[in-house]
């Protein structure tokens, strides 16, 4: 201690809250208001979040952070960890969008914030947890703005798509990037990295917005692109269309994030023209020639059979009856020529 003519003795004010920190289940009535949960964590530290959805309506969970933190971490049907994960937002771009492959059934994700060490200069302090719910469910016509983050796919089901359309999707970027849209009946389209044959199998069209070179590996992405089912308009396309329900899915870069806008609409294949002339294998057909020419008689088609000349017929002119007789008589006689000839030859051999 120093002397007491050298001590400064000087006061200090504490200030103490209480707060109360809500950690567990967010409910869908709580989320569709746009909850806002209060927080802290401590270096290494988690805080974890049970977030259950009951089918199409709420299928979509959207989240943000007001602070940063080394993740947030989200997975199905079990809590995260650093190295098992669904998805994780690391960086400036903390938020996400959440969605199981199966929309209309219930599903229960767990999100879980975690601060990390020290040594990552991530400085403890309170945070905002915001949740949001949305339907999964698309409508042709509208026009849906949307994020997605972290190569995480974003789904959509369509209903009702007739038999004899196709489902067309046209998406534009806001911000960010994205990887592609892909469309698929009856099923959420899958993405393996480690697995080429998985990346978009059964009846599964896809779109790529962001491709690398395959020689320099440069990265090209765009700001927009439209996928549609094919409708097999040749010979090296085949008819995908089917009626039913169709799922859309965005799918994110690694470790990036893109807002964009999205619209359905439906295609039909362009009107087949009339053939001029008839086929071949169609039978009781009348050309569409025949029916326009007038007068005279029409070009030929496979499937028409003309009637012969009018001097070949048993209607010919009377002027035209010496010559037919004519040919009748040299006919006869030539016959008679022939079997006088057989006869003899007959004789001769017997």
């Amino acid at each position: 201690m120093p002397p007491a003519q050298g001590r400064v003795v000087k006061g200090y004010v504490i200030h103490i809250a209480h707060l109360h920190f809500d950690a567990g289940v967010v409910p869908a009535a709580d989320r569709a208001a746009g909850v806002k949960l209060d927080g802290c964590v401590s270096f290494g530290q988690w805080r974890h979040y049970r977030v259950p959805t009951s089918g199409i309506g709420d299928s979509h969970v959207l989240l943000s952070i007001s602070s940063p933190v080394e993740g947030v971490y989200a997975a199905l049907d079990g809590p995260p960890s650093l190295s098992e994960y669904d998805v994780v937002a690391r960086g400036t771009d903390l938020n996400l969008t959440l969605t199981a492959c199966d929309l209309a059934t219930s599903a229960s994700w767990h999100v879980a914030v975690h601060l990390g060490a020290e040594s990552e200069g991530i400085a403890e302090s309170l945070f905002v947890l915001r949740f949001r719910s949305a339907s999964g469910t698309a409508t042709l016509g509208e026009e849906i703005r949307a994020h997605t983050c972290c190569g995480a796919f974003t789904y959509w089901r369509v209903l009702d798509i007739p038999h004899d359309a196709a489902l067309s999707v046209h998406v534009a970027i806001e911000t960010g990037a994205l990887h592609g849209v892909f469309v698929q009946h009856d099923s959420c389209p899958i993405y393996d990295l480690n697995d080429p044959y998985a990346q978009c199998s059964g009846r599964c069209e896809v779109h790529w917005l962001t491709r690398w070179g395959r020689i320099t590996g440069a990265r090209h992405s765009r700001d927009q692109g439209n996928v549609t089912v094919p409708m097999g308009l040749s010979t090296q396309v085949s008819d995908e269309r089917r009626a039913g329900a169709w799922f859309v899915g965005i799918k994110a870069l690694p470790e990036e994030s893109g807002v964009y806008t999205f619209r359905l609409s439906l295609q039909r294949p362009p009107p087949v023209p009339e053939r001029p002339y008839c086929s071949g294998q169609q039978r009781f057909c009348v050309s569409a020639t025949q029916r326009e020419v007038v007068g005279g008689l029409p070009l030929i088609t496979a499937a028409e059979d003309r009637k012969p000349p009018l001097s070949q017929s048993g209607a010919a002119s009377s002027r035209e009856a010496p010559a037919r007789h004519a040919l009748a008589i040299a006919t006869a006689v030539s016959v008679g020529v022939m079997l006088h000839i057989s006869s003899s030859l007959r004789r001769r051999t017997f």
